[in-house]
């Protein structure tokens, strides 16, 4: 995902339940090298290696998984067309495409990823697959598969909750937005929802690999009426602009002695690994902004927005979460909604609309 670092978190998930890994590729070179690679960690276990997209759908109805390593070229329906409804078998797995044809960081890893697919690894020629491409591999699934977050049996699709929702918010004088794992549609569905001219800035931390990060801004400039950025340390925030996290640090806002808000990086420790983080961005629009800074949280694994979102509803501030209907992984949003810090849950576009109507007259 971003910087490949030997990092606490990972040493925890080490001390975990193995993670339970299905392969899914039609070569059968490929099925036995990752196999033997992941079969000799004894952080993975590899339950079963298939061939097609209608293998691994049957293989799921069966065994439950946490990682499923998804080829995208195979015979048949693609790993990429087979890709959602993997995923609505059960929403807490997590996919990585393997794929020799998307280069990482390019618009149809993107795509995946929009799609809901955790990370993307460009997957070289049978007969040479180093050891530092199974080292790197490795890496990448341990930084997705925290061990207090597997849910063992596969988990069938809650029911609705109903949360109870606090007042909803005076006039908006700025906006973040937080997702992950499927909030990249989520994203540009509020974003197409808004005016060319909304008064206030956008901060958007989306968890991306960095080499992402400047690609979904681009995408973002394609949906979006207003301009669009990669945040920069110390700029000078604007109105009316989109500023997207880097993947170099956290995206704060800071407000300078003689009243202007700048954007700072912040390398501050977070409570998870999500890195960069929506919790520290959403505290300090809080801080800035007080009640005029709205948090929106979109479909996510994991908590992070969590905590920001209890400092930003402390300092007069308020929260909108994406619904569990319309999400494809409901953590991020549904941890403030559990929480009872938000104001309203709905969809993408409605929130949108829900927006606009608290935007500068």
């Amino acid at each position: 995902m971003n910087a490949l670092l030997y990092t606490p978190e990972m040493k925890m998930r080490e001390a975990a339940e193995p993670a339970r890994v299905l392969i899914v590729d039609d070569s059968v070179v490929v099925r036995r090298i990752i196999s033997r690679a992941l079969a000799d960690d004894p952080r993975f276990i590899v339950c079963g290696a298939v061939s097609s997209a209608a293998q691994a759908l049957g293989f799921l109805e069966q065994t439950p998984v946490d990682l499923i390593l998804l080829d995208v070229e195979m015979a048949g329906e693609s790993g990429l067309a087979v890709l959602p409804r993997l995923l609505a078998q059960d929403r807490s797995i997590r996919v990585v495409i393997l794929s020799g044809m998307y280069r990482e960081g390019s618009e149809a890893a993107l795509r995946a990823l929009a799609i809901g697919a955790s990370d993307v690894v460009a997957k070289p020629r049978a007969g040479h697959f180093s050891t530092e491409f199974v080292d790197t591999l490795v890496e990448r699934l341990l930084l997705l598969v925290p061990g207090d977050t597997r849910t063992g049996p596969t988990t069938p699709r809650t029911a609705a909750v109903k949360p109870r929702l606090l007042p909803l918010g005076g006039q908006v004088r700025a906006i973040g937005i937080g997702g992950s794992t499927g909030g990249i549609g989520a994203v540009m569905s509020v974003l197409a929802g808004l005016p060319a001219r909304i008064g206030v800035p956008v901060f958007i931390t989306q968890h991306l690999p960095p080499n992402f990060q400047a690609l979904f801004a681009s995408q973002i400039a394609k949906v979006a009426p207003l301009e669009v950025t990669c945040a920069e340390d110390r700029a000078l925030v604007r109105p009316d602009t989109i500023y997207v996290a880097t993947g170099e640090a956290h995206l704060t806002v800071e407000r300078s002695a003689d009243g202007q808000v700048r954007i700072a990086y912040s390398l501050e420790a977070t409570a998870h690994a999500a890195f960069p983080s929506v919790d520290p961005m959403l505290g300090s629009l809080g801080k800035v902004y007080g009640q005029g800074a709205c948090g929106i949280l979109l479909s996510g694994m994991g908590r992070d927005g969590l905590a920001g979102a209890t400092h930003l509803v402390g300092a007069g501030g308020w929260i909108m979460a994406q619904d569990e209907e319309s999400s494809s992984v409901w953590g991020m949003p549904g941890s403030v909604a559990k929480a009872g810090l938000v104001s309203a849950v709905d969809k993408p576009a409605e929130i949108a609309a829900l927006l606009c109507r608290h935007l500068p007259q």
